[in-house]
């Protein structure tokens, strides 16, 4: 089976429906056993760490590098991915192939390529900041999802196709696609829209989908300050009067 079809079925095995995913929550439902670097002794670290500074896989066990002086969290969540690439792959030997199999998978799963591409405007100063945000990865893992979804940009624009959606039946799921069964998997009838997360305004209580902001909300805190939610209802702080 393709990486994508995998990166599905492991959506579907753990009713992944929203971003950013919970990668240690994946890895258990799996029945997976992640072991992270710190638990180990000094010996076995050290060995580890002349194998991967980042992480390395025996079996179906994961071993990490937990250390986030050493690597940001969006980088240590692609590491977890990567090796459960190796697993659900099959992988039973290293090779450049495999290595670049299980960074595909870990890339996909932890921010699909056609969600990217269809929902961010990757040719802004701001799109990188807005794809870490969203997905909860690295910089670099930001950087090269925009590369990505430039160049098939450009192929589009070349050969005049558009690679995830065929051109009169946009939004009507599901395709063959691999790509398009994901981008069906996240698309929501009800509200005609792709919906990759969902979060509540702290003021009204609203649903807030894909990182938008509640204006009625935020006119109202420019116009009479800040508050925040405790157990004992709505208390002011910090207020600026504008």
């Amino acid at each position: 089976m393709g990486i994508l079809t995998e990166v599905l079925e492991v959506y579907a095995k753990c009713d992944v429906y929203l971003f950013p995913i919970d990668c240690f929550n994946i890895i258990k439902k799996l029945n997976i056993k992640v072991v992270p670097y710190s638990s180990l002794s000094f010996d076995k670290q050290k060995a580890l760490k002349e194998v991967s500074t980042d992480s390395y896989r025996i079996g179906n066990t994961i071993y990490y590098n937990d250390d986030k002086r050493a690597l940001v969290e969006g980088r240590i969540r692609f590491n977890l991915m990567h090796e459960l690439g190796h697993i659900v792959l099959g992988h039973t030997e290293e090779s450049d192939y495999n290595e670049n199999c299980a960074n595909w998978f870990a890339g996909e799963i932890l921010a699909p390529t056609v969600i990217i591409y269809e929902y961010f405007d990757y040719y802004t100063e701001s799109a990188q900041s807005s794809i870490v945000k969203a997905f909860n990865i690295s910089l670099e893992a930001a950087d090269t999802k925009i590369k990505i979804c430039q160049a098939v940009r450009q192929a589009e624009e070349f050969n005049s196709i558009n690679y995830f959606r065929p051109p009169d039946s946009a939004y009507k799921f599901p395709y063959d696609s691999e790509s398009l069964k994901i981008y069906a998997r996240f698309y929501n009838e009800d509200l005609q829209k792709l919906i990759y997360n969902v979060d509540i305004c702290p003021i009204c209580l609203r649903d807030l989908y894909n990182g938008e902001e509640c204006s009625d909300c935020k006119r109202k805190w420019l116009r009479y300050g800040s508050r925040s939610i405790f157990d004992e209802g709505w208390q002011w702080m910090n207020t600026q009067y504008i």
